[in-house]
């Protein structure tokens, strides 16, 4: 780290979005609907999956947002 730098959790520095249960039987692979990171998807770089259904609020991904993932 450099110096004169803070280490802080990041539960306290930015603001947490977790994942949410989308239902596969919404999963398609037709590109006229929103595309959907699913975990696995975090860790290969890419997503080929859209979602055919309602996306509450909240669980769109914007130009610099961060996307972190545990997919091991």
């Amino acid at each position: 780290m450099k110096e004169g730098w803070e280490a802080e959790k990041l539960v306290d520095i930015c603001k947490i979005q977790y994942g949410y249960p989308f239902d596969s039987k919404q999963f398609c692979d037709d590109s006229k609907y929103p595309q959907l990171i699913r975990i696995r998807d975090v860790s290969r770089g890419y997503s080929e999956t859209y979602y055919s259904g309602e996306i509450p609020e909240g669980y769109y991904i914007d130009k610099g947002d961060y996307l972190i993932g545990d997919g091991w």
